[in-house]
């Protein structure tokens, strides 16, 4: 059996890699493997199951990269894929190591016999582990490497273990063993004969893509690297405690939410119903080793330049120094230049060096194409050099590329470039810009080009967090209030360059990230230049519910080009549907004033406790998204309500000079990553409500605006198509015009009721079941947009032209017409980014005899999607069709009202509508 990938977890940078590369030196896996090193994000003590849900996200991340997937996609990590995640511990924190300086998974064997041919322990759990699981299923093996098996050598390999069902592996053992043991299963077999956890799971597929799935709630995407980057403190779980205890028969809900653990979530319960213990005819033994074992002949030795006590290696003993490191910066076919300098010099058409403005006149050779920003003043411009023929889309490491019609890695070398060289004409030309922030803008999504260039498929997925706190002194020059950017170029610079001297493509490619974090906060000021307007409004009585229920929305036409930048470079138009799913509204708040000086927030059905907010430190992390309560206490400080910044008073003497505390619930019946709009649309409710306990009211056109400067305070970012969908009734399109200040205007569509009701007996809404992972959907898109890319810029105006199309089917009520204006849509999306699951591709070919059109909602990937079908109340025949698919079918409609707001009782139901 073949594995096809190795993840090994390590505490450190440094250990991981020495421990991947002992592996791939000694030939310890089969070439076709994809082998990892997975450090831990942190210094602290990270935890097993912290680790082996960070080593899943590595995994999910490599495996989609190299199916060319630029966001994670679960069937290219998850289906047909088998992958072990192998637990290897440092010497410092591991115990009872035959030497100080190695983990015990590199000390050699202190047994003879049927291990003659294994140097030490890891290479007898290899062997073991691929005996053991041969034939296995696609899923997910975990191993330790502080146990070892023997497997007996006359019994068959599927007489041990059942792979259809996931399962833990365990040996039977005595009570006197049990006892020291630690992780028992006495239930299975009975107090005389309790079952020894070995430290192997199997997970089936199915399980691991659940887990896979955690990486998107909080507070579990702080066991990833995912959710530190992106601001979270570290959260440490231990694989068998949190995890797998949980994932048992034996665990109920209520079992694990009396453990000190209620702020992990319920989400791992909700991962699969139950697991199996699976036993056998295995013998444990357990690698007690003591100091002065010796290292036998042949044995490989890793993480040590000198061996301690005098000991002496035997003959054929490689040693390996602590040392290593993998040198990226000089792998010449990794690199990659983008044109980024001033004129260029007669008779040379490069974009790798830096020449004055006054060699303007320069002759450019046949074949050759100039593209310059239109942005650029007389003073600096930015040309992006390429030849007609060069495959610009091939990538750089790979064979294919060329610049000027000569190969990229011969041109490379033949002109000395260096990724520091052309960094740091980047940085001055970011730097020269302070006046240009276009200019500037771009230059630092080119930097971000580069280092994730250099980096490669190695470095994982392009897109991630960039919310290191290592970048915040950077990020904070380029805040809007305190705009400094030559000196944010600088403290960006100086920090990347930390990075890159670990020499690692991961780190390499999280730099890369968090430049695109720069130019995320370079947009923001475009985004902040929208106004909103407010009015005084009579709030509610003291105690006294203000309520806002809001519907979620359906895209139709011309999603994508209301996202900044495009929406106000190129300018955007989107058609939308207000929708109500099984005849209710899917999303809310209320909030209300309370007497005590503290602030409430809580999510209505959520298992996990309310946040409290008494001291303005709480609020601190409002710009981490997956923070709890992140979202409201955003809405707080933008809408005046508390302030943090500045020589604010403490937020108990605040909230008494406001009247009184707060209490905010929150709720959404929708997945995550339903595609329906859900947090821009909440984050309208909220801004409502909240207003409306302060006295203060939004028109809907000064609320879509509202979402986006909320959105912008939250670095989610973000278009206006969502809100606009939400708040408004019924059918709209909304437009900006390309120019700053930002502006939205919406218009509604105004159809006949029969014309309504005929549109909703034709509309139908099914949840995929597939969850989008891809949280960073958004910076893909950025990314192409920032590269000029001639196929995106036609998109972009097929987009739009797209939403007037559809906009005319829709006033002439031709359902055949809105199909194929969908249909259409769905197309340009996928252009757009990497969207369409496989099981969503299957699905359309089911449902392609039954519909006029169809896309999935937002932009893609999983969540729901909309169909228009030929026939009237089609759900039977949909029902019918996609019997065999794990999706929901929904009843939906469109919905006349839009965002309402009105006050409520704190003990009654009555309501007074505004």
């Amino acid at each position: 059996m073949g594995w096809t990938c190795i993840a090994v977890t390590a505490p450190s940078a440094e250990q991981a890699l020495a421990i991947k590369e002992e592996l791939l030196r000694a030939k310890l896996v089969p070439p076709a493997t994809l082998v990892l090193a997975v450090p831990d994000p942190t210094d602290e003590p990270f935890g097993s199951g912290s680790a082996t849900l960070n080593a899943i996200l590595h995994v999910a991340e490599a495996l989609s990269a190299r199916a060319g997937f630029s966001t994670i996609n679960s069937e290219a990590s998850t289906a047909q894929q088998r992958t072990l995640v192998l637990h290897v511990g440092s010497a410092s924190r591991g115990r009872c190591s035959a030497h100080p300086c190695l983990p015990k998974a590199f000390c050699s064997l202190p047994v003879r016999g049927s291990f003659d041919p294994y140097a030490s322990l890891i290479d007898a759990t290899l062997v073991t582990l691929s005996r053991l699981f041969e034939g296995m299923p696609s899923g997910l093996c975990i191993a330790s490497t502080d146990s070892m098996l023997l497997l007996p050598q006359d019994v068959a390999a599927d007489a041990w273990l059942d792979l259809r069902h996931s399962c833990l592996v365990a040996v039977p053992s005595t009570l006197q063993q049990a006892t020291h043991h630690g992780a028992t299963l006495g239930d299975a077999c009975g107090d005389e004969e309790p079952l020894l956890y070995t430290g192997l799971t199997f997970l089936r597929a199915p399980l691991a893509e659940k887990l896979l799935e955690l990486h998107g709630s909080a507070p579990l995407d702080a066991t990833g690297y995912l959710g530190i980057d992106s601001g979270a403190a570290p959260l440490r779980l231990e694989l068998w405690s949190d995890l797998l205890t949980p994932l048992c028969d034996a665990a109920s809900e209520d079992d694990y939410w009396s453990r000190d653990a209620r702020e992990l979530g319920a989400a791992v319960l909700q991962a699969e119903g139950g697991g199996s213990t699976a036993a056998g005819c295995l013998e444990c033994h357990h690698c007690e080793l003591r100091a002065g074992v010796g290292v036998g002949e042949g044995c490989f030795v890793s993480g040590v330049s000198t061996l301690r006590g005098g000991c002496e290696l035997p003959p054929h003993t490689a040693l390996l120094d602590t040392t290593f490191s993998v040198e990226v910066l000089d792998e010449l076919e990794r690199s990659a230049a983008v044109a980024a300098a001033a004129s260029p010099a007669p008779g040379h058409a490069t974009p790798l060096r830096r020449y004055s403005s006054a060699s303007a006149t320069f002759g450019v050779p046949e074949g050759v194409a100039l593209a310059e920003d239109g942005a650029a003043d007389a003073a600096r411009r930015v040309t992006l050099v390429f030849g007609l023929h060069d495959a610009l889309k091939a990538p750089c490491g790979g064979g294919g590329a060329t610049f000027l019609g000569e190969e990229w890695s011969a041109f490379v070398e033949r002109v000395g470039a260096q990724l520091l060289e052309l960094l740091k004409v980047l940085d001055d030309v970011a730097a020269d810009s302070a006046h240009n922030i276009p200019v500037a803008t771009k230059a630092l999504a080119t930097i971000a080009d580069a280092l994730a260039m250099y980096a490669g498929p190695a470095g994982g997925l392009r897109s991630g967090p960039a919310s290191n706190p290592s970048f915040r002194a950077a990020f904070e020059a380029l805040q809007p209030s305190a705009l400094r950017l030559e000196e944010a170029v600088e403290l960006l610079a100086a920090q990347r360059d930390r990075w890159l001297q670990q020499r690692r493509a991961e780190t390499m490619m999280r730099a890369a990230r968090h430049y695109e974090g720069a130019v995320a906060r370079c947009i923001s000021n475009g985004v902040l230049t929208c106004v909103c307007a407010t009015k005084a409004t009579q709030p509610p009585s003291f105690g006294d519910w203000a309520v806002s229920e809001v519907p979620s929305r359906i895209d139709l036409a011309g999603g994508w080009s209301d996202t900044p930048p495009l929406c106000y470079e190129h300018g955007g138009a989107v058609v939308t549907a207000a929708i109500a799913i099984d005849g209710a509204c899917a999303l809310g708040c209320r909030a209300r004033r309370l007497r005590e000086s503290k602030i409430v927030i809580s999510i209505e059905g959520a298992q996990a406790p309310p946040t409290v907010c008494t001291q303005l430190d709480d609020l601190n992390d409002y710009c981490s998204p997956l923070a709890a309560g992140a979202l409201v206490k955003t809405v707080l400080l933008f809408s005046g309500f508390v302030r943090l910044r500045g020589e604010a008073p403490p937020l108990e003497q605040q909230l008494i000079d406001a009247g009184g505390g707060l209490e905010v619930v929150t709720w959404s019946r929708l997945p995550t990553g339903s595609g329906l709009g859900t947090s821009s649309i909440l984050a309208a409710a909220i801004i409502a409500s909240v207003g409306a306990v302060h006295g203060v009211a939004y028109d809907k056109a000064d609320l879509v605006h509202a979402v986006l400067l909320v959105e912008q305070m939250l670095t989610t970012g973000g278009g206006w198509q969502d809100q606009a969908g939400g708040v408004y009734p019924a059918l709209n399109i909304s437009f900006s015009p390309p120019s700053l200040p930002l502006t939205v205007r919406t218009e509604a569509l105004q159809l006949p009721r029969e014309a309504l009701q005929r549109l909703d007996a034709h509309l139908a809404l099914i949840y995929t079941g597939k969850t989008r992972l891809a949280r960073n959907l958004l910076q893909d898109v950025l990314r192409r947009w920032y590269s000029a890319n001639t196929a995106i810029v036609a998109n972009v105006d097929a987009l739009v032209a797209n939403a007037h199309t559809m906009r005319e089917a829709l006033l002439a009520g031709d359902i055949a017409a809105v199909g194929a204006s969908l249909s259409a849509y769905w197309e340009q999306k996928k252009l757009m980014c990497d969207a369409e699951p496989a099981a969503v591709t299957r699905m359309l070919a089911k449902l392609r005899p039954l519909i006029h059109g169809a896309t999935l909602c937002g932009a893609g990937g999983g969540g729901f999607m909309a169909l228009i079908t030929k026939e009237p109340n089609a759900d039977a025949a949909i029902a019918a069709a996609l019997r065999e698919e794990e999706c929901v079918l929904h009843r939906v409609n469109v919905h006349e009202r839009g965002l309402c707001t009105w006050f409520e009782k704190a003990d009654a139901p009555a309501a007074e509508e505004q």
